[in-house]
């Protein structure tokens, strides 16, 4: 499934490899030489900007908050 598809402009629980569960909304995803490599997101819904960013390399697990 394609990031952006599922989640653009959506509040979502990413979990992170190491347990920690965040709550994000996510805004971009970064596209790099080697692939997707990142999620961008939010911490207020704002679809205009994101203020952090996530390799996806950290994530196990992205799906949509209630």
């Amino acid at each position: 499934m394609d990031v952006m598809d599922a989640f653009y402009h959506k509040w979502c629980i990413v979990t992170m490899k190491n347990g920690d569960k965040k709550k994000l909304y996510i805004v971009d995803v970064d596209y790099e030489t080697w692939g997707y490599d990142m999620i961008i997101y939010n911490h207020t819904g704002s679809k205009s900007y994101g203020d952090d960013d996530i390799p996806f390399g950290k994530i196990d697990f992205i799906e949509l908050a209630e």
